[in-house]
């Protein structure tokens, strides 16, 4: 009758059995009676083994780097900063393109120029100096002030601020001054000058001696000329008669740049991070003199001593002492 209804055999389960049931039945609520389970979920027990790892070494898998449930106890606000940016912002930012000069000497040349104005020079990185002055106002006309050049390069000067990270960035453009020779008195003026120097860079102004007509021995102008650019030594324009006129162009520098570091103001042949290296300590060879006798040696390895100079030793003449009382002594004797 039970097999024909379907119903099977109440199996007895002894104390031993029930333990290790329990032992082999996961416990978690939402996987024995999730929605999709209609009936509990029997697992065989995991027992997680303590590992032993070595210092250093990290889990696999995880990244040593992340401060896994690290929480930032610290932040900084605006107002913590505000009196540090108030201090610096009457400053500029500035560095010399294809140098790197001491503090000590940008300190001086920019105290002979801007003198009391000038309250502090400090240094941010290697070659790019703060400059802070009194303010903001006198600031503001330094910057419009124009071009300034240190030992005949550039100074690159840009406002100091809270926000960018200063640090040298790549130049495309850089001023210089140019001096023309065998240019007529007729053509400095500033229409056809910038017209004839237009074909090296872009004209930016003339130097007073020019500007004045102070000295007439060449114009001078200031001109901004690309890093990758060409330097003509000669350039030719035609005059109001169709005449063709060469002119000689002399740069007071050129932007020299090094192919081996990208630097700027050397070349590569004497570029110094591509001749460093080790130091090797090399031997002096000594040259021989191909006058001097080579020492014979003989079939058993033995070397013949040779006879040294000998030097004759000339005696010195003999000091003749005198006494000038001996006259007192020969006076007492005839007495």
């Amino acid at each position: 009758m039970d097999a024909i209804l379907g119903i099977q055999e109440l199996e007895i389960i002894e104390d031993a059995d029930i333990e290790s049931t329990k032992l082999n039945t996961d416990l978690s609520q939402d996987v024995l009676f999730g929605k999709h389970a209609s009936t509990p979920i029997l697992r065989s027990p995991i027992i997680e083994q303590p590992i032993v790892r070595s210092s250093g070494e990290s889990p696999k898998g995880v990244n040593p780097n992340l401060n896994q449930g690290r929480k930032v106890g610290v932040k900084i606000e605006p107002e913590d900063i505000a009196e540090e940016i108030n201090f610096w912002q009457p400053s500029i930012v500035c560095y010399v393109v294809g140098a790197n000069p001491l503090v000590s000497i940008l300190d001086g040349f920019v105290r002979r120029l801007w003198k009391e104005n000038v309250d502090k020079v400090g240094v941010l990185s290697r070659g790019v100096f703060i400059i802070r002055f009194h303010n903001l106002d006198f600031r503001d006309r330094v910057l419009n002030g124009g071009y300034l050049f240190l030992g005949k390069k550039p100074l690159v000067m840009k406002p100091w601020n809270s926000v960018d990270d200063f640090t040298k960035e790549d130049i495309t453009v850089v001023p210089t001054w140019i001096q023309l020779g065998g240019l007529n008195i007729k053509y400095w003026g500033e229409k056809s000058i910038f017209k004839i120097v237009g074909q090296v860079g872009r004209p930016i102004q003339v130097d007073n001696i020019t500007k004045y007509r102070d000295r007439l021995y060449y114009p001078r102008i200031l001109i901004e000329i690309s890093m990758d650019q060409q330097f003509p030594a000669i350039i030719s324009f035609l005059n109001e008669f169709d005449q063709e006129i060469d002119l000689q162009v002399e740069y007071e520098w050129i932007p020299i740049i090094c192919k081996s570091c990208s630097g700027i103001g050397h070349e590569a042949q004497v570029c110094r991070r591509r001749n460093q290296g080790k130091q090797v300590y090399v031997p002096k060879q000594l040259k021989s003199d191909p006058n001097l006798v080579q020492p014979v040696v003989d079939e058993e390895g033995f070397q013949r001593a040779n006879k040294g100079v000998r030097v004759p030793v000339v005696s010195a003449p003999a000091t003749v002492m005198t006494n000038q009382y001996a006259i007192l002594t020969e006076e007492q004797e005839e007495e």
